[in-house]
């Protein structure tokens, strides 16, 4: 702390003299904390991202905790990710504390699995983020093992010095400055050489740290092994996070626009989540096979004349139009009435011309669907949210069990906020009743929903590996609803042979036999939805 003269001592001329220009020797306060060259974009981006991420901060508390220049290697990381073009910062112009941060990352920027990742993280900030939150989990682990006393010895030291040069520049600035007593300044000049003395102390011990911790022999291996369990986790959690986007309904690419924090919270799920990690490797193949019989579709559908209309469409006109554009009287009528979009055409009318109400998935929550089948049954039910998504179609999933079971409806409109979706989607690759089989309750709620929505042709996908008893009074009922709202049903049978329940032909329109549980099997559902 710097020197202040007690209040009786504060007596003579202390007009303040010109002050003189500063001493351009370098201290310790002015060196250079991150190891990664940044500006002030750079850091107001990376402050703007820990206030968004209760995750990324929590992590930079707890690392500080153990090993206090946490805080920056944690941009150190992020800016090696991230950033297009990587400088390290000279070692001369670091404060020696940090210079096991600038270690670890030219280190880490040596490894092959450093080049892999950035792959995934040059200029996209949530990708970034996700590995550098698992890359440093990795090696604060082996910090917390190995060094982090011997670092935080040398980051104390650091500080003890800075305040003692603090003291020291005040001290002088006091004797230069104003005019004191004769008294009061031999106070003043006993204080700063004891000052000096304590510093140089502090210099001595703080060498002879620096020196210990350079030649350790347990630095370099640690490291090895924290970067090496660091980069595996980051790896993994960015490619399951990116797989399992796949199927939010976002493009290749466009990932990055969800928040920073939701990708981080998702890479966490991954980690313990066995279920959510084998279904983001599931996901994303069920999802561009949908897409493409979807494309397909759209170049292969059909059309038909059922109307005659005004317009100018040459490839739709009538023959009649077509003799007047090659008879030489009737030509100019022919040309003003095509400018004026007034020509005689066929209206014509195909499948891509019907109205869309909203898709609707029940999804069989049995005991006897749970493992391979649940997770299949969820990569089809994501798959067609994209489809949904991609139609501008409202889409529910309904989580069905035994009669006493409640059911789970999951909404999800067609304009919803991406954040928001993404918790839902982990709701419901999460969520399992491991209940019995009733089907009158799920299907019942699929068409009145549909009948809410007030929009017709909507559509019903019913998964469900089982077989169920219905009342004909219900069947009736269901089957007069379904004529009402147009409505179509796909009956997916998981895992039951050949056989085909006589329940399920009564109320489905199309009913496909899944034996193998593979993408491929969904071809002609996606295709037709």
């Amino acid at each position: 702390m710097a020197y202040t003269p007690p209040k009786d001592q504060q007596r003579g001329d202390f007009r303040k003299k010109p002050k003189a220009p500063a001493d351009p020797k370098e201290l310790l306060a002015a060196s250079s904390v991150h190891s990664v060259e940044n500006d002030a974009f750079d850091r107001m981006m990376f402050a703007e991202m820990l206030d968004d991420s209760p995750v990324l901060t929590e992590l930079k508390r707890r690392g500080e905790t153990s090993f206090s220049p946490f805080g920056t290697l944690l941009q150190d990381l992020f800016s090696s990710l991230y950033k297009y073009n990587i400088r390290l910062t000279d070692s001369d112009t670091l404060v020696k504390s940090n210079l096991q941060n600038r270690s670890i990352v030219e280190q880490a920027m040596q490894r092959q699995e450093f080049r892999n990742l950035r792959k995934f993280t040059i200029m996209n900030e949530p990708s970034a983020a996700v590995a550098t939150y698992s890359l440093a989990t990795g090696i604060l682990s082996q910090i917390q093992k190995e060094m982090a006393e011997e670092m935080n010895d040398l980051h104390e030291a650091e500080q003890q010095m800075s305040q003692q040069q603090d003291e020291i520049d005040s001290l002088e600035e006091l004797l230069e400055n104003y005019n004191a007593t004769e008294e009061m300044e031999e106070k003043i000049r006993e204080r700063l050489e004891q000052a000096k003395e304590e510093m140089s102390e502090t210099q001595e011990r703080y060498q002879q740290q620096v020196q210990d911790f350079e030649e350790n022999p347990a630095r370099q291996s640690a490291m090895e092994r924290a970067l090496q369990e660091g980069f595996d986790q980051a790896l993994n959690d960015v490619k399951d996070s990116e797989e399992l986007l796949e199927g939010f309904g976002e493009e290749s690419g466009k990932n990055q626009r969800m928040a920073v924090n939701q990708r981080l919270m998702l890479a966490r799920k991954l980690q313990t989540s066995d279920k959510l990690k084998r279904l983001a490797k599931m996901v994303g193949k069920f999802k561009r096979l949908a897409l493409a019989e979807q494309r397909r579709r759209v170049h292969q559908h059909h059309e038909e004349m059922y109307d005659v209309t005004l317009g100018n469409d040459v490839s739709r006109l009538i023959p009649a139009e077509l003799f007047a554009l090659r008879h030489p009287v009737l030509r100019k009528d022919f040309m003003r009435r095509f400018v004026e979009g007034k020509l005689l055409q066929y209206n014509l009318r195909g499948d891509e011309e019907r109205g869309k109400g909203a898709l609707v998935v029940c999804i069989d929550g049995s005991y006897s669907m749970e493992g391979e089948k649940e997770l299949w049954s969820k990569a089809v039910t994501l798959a067609m949210l994209d489809i949904a998504t991609r139609q501008k179609r409202n889409f529910r999933a309904i989580h069905f069990g035994s009669k006493k079971d409640p059911l789970t409806v999951m909404e999800f409109p067609k304009n919803e906020q991406k954040d928001r979706r993404i918790e839902k989607i982990e709701h419901l690759a999460e969520y399992f009743i491991g209940g019995g089989t009733d089907f009158e309750k799920p299907l019942q709620e699929a068409i009145y929903s549909l009948e809410r929505d007030d929009k017709q042709r909507g559509d019903i996908v019913f998964i469900t590996d089982g077989d169920c008893v219905v009342s004909s009074r219900w069947l009736a009922e269901f089957k007069r609803m379904k004529e009402d709202l147009e409505v179509t049903v796909f009956s997916i049978l998981v895992d039951m042979g050949i056989n085909t329940p006589a329940t399920v032909k009564e109320f489905s329109d199309k009913v496909t036999t899944v034996s193998r549980l593979t993408s491929e099997e969904m071809k002609d559902i996606f295709a037709a939805l």
